[in-house]
């Protein structure tokens, strides 16, 4: 929310909200203090928070909004959250929900490529696969479309450049169902690429491999990002492996755990991520291959069954 509006829960007693008044009725529940836009949001929050001398505030929370808190209520600790930690185990009904937005992008790959992309833009494919989510009842994301080159760039920011029918295309994609996010990349191959394309495409798939097979309860998880990361090492090519090997995703499309080489914390039961290896060639193309996993008290269990290497249509 651009205005301040806030849920707090204290340790002991009633939950209690701080809200615009025009929010007044859905939130009636939680005998909200309210404020208006002539007033602003001070004193409503200062008025929320008295009695609190320390407040655990959610990580995602703007900065403005952070600042506005700290001047409001001065003699409040804030501190970072626990709700990021809470919601990091899956039950089995938001596994089951991830699954199934795993399963409406596996269907959008397919559906990719049915697309005679002769003439098509980034920027048009990536719109038209946010109208074929809505179309199948699904929350679209703003998707990647990264075409040859473009690919490079981990985060290619999708544009007006045309779809190469003879150069590898890369799509990062998913949507949201039930408020929980997919997420899987494909790369869709033209009939022929070149030996180079061909031998760093093989080592995204080994190196993908190599951290399926290390994840497990227990392992910590930068030794997933490890076990790609060698990978790519014994090639000589680490240095062409820009990012962490995956990520967690729920209520958000990042979130806890982070794999990174850098993170000591245990995997555990419930935990679902990504695991997406990647090789960027600057000016010449980007291969990155990801699924999402969950860890489950059956073993691995993977939510993406799209084909590891569809067509470019």
């Amino acid at each position: 929310m651009e205005r301040p509006t806030g849920l707090i829960v204290p340790a002991s007693g009633d939950v209690r909200a701080v809200a615009p008044a025009m929010f007044a009725g859905p939130l009636a529940g939680y005998d909200p203090v309210l404020w208006t836009d002539d007033d602003g949001p001070e004193a409503a929050l200062a008025a929320g928070l008295r009695g609190v001398r320390r407040l655990l505030v959610g990580g995602s929370l703007p900065a403005a909004h952070l600042f506005l808190l700290r001047d409001a209520v001065a003699d409040v600790a804030l501190e970072p959250g626990i709700v990021a930690a809470l919601r990091r185990r899956k039950t089995a009904d938001e596994i089951e929900l991830l699954a199934e937005a795993g399963r409406r992008a596996d269907a959008a790959v397919g559906w990719i490529g049915t697309l005679d992309l002769a003439g098509w833009s980034e920027r048009r494919l990536a719109g038209a696969l946010q109208a074929e989510f809505l179309r199948t009842g699904a929350e679209p994301y703003p998707p990647i479309v990264a075409s040859g080159a473009n690919a490079a760039l981990p985060h290619h920011e999708t544009g007006d450049d045309a779809i190469a029918r003879d150069a590898p295309l890369l799509t990062d994609f998913g949507c949201v169902v039930g408020g929980y996010f997919s997420d899987l990349t494909r790369v869709h191959f033209p009939a022929r690429v070149d030996g180079e394309v061909e031998e760093a495409w093989g080592l995204v798939l080994d190196a993908y491999r190599a951290a399926e097979a290390a994840a497990a309860p227990g392992v910590p998880a930068a030794e997933v990002d490890r076990a790609a990361r060698a990978v790519f090492a014994a090639a000589g090519r680490a240095d062409q492996f820009l990012h962490r090997v995956g990520h967690g995703l729920g209520l958000e499309i990042h979130e806890q755990p982070y794999l990174t080489g850098a993170n000591p914390e245990p995997l555990a039961e419930g935990d679902v991520f990504s695991i997406e290896p990647g090789l960027y060639v600057p000016g010449r193309f980007g291969l990155r291959y990801e699924n999402t996993v969950a860890l489950t008290g059956g073993g691995l269990r993977v939510l993406n069954a799209a084909p590891e290497r569809p067509a470019l249509g």
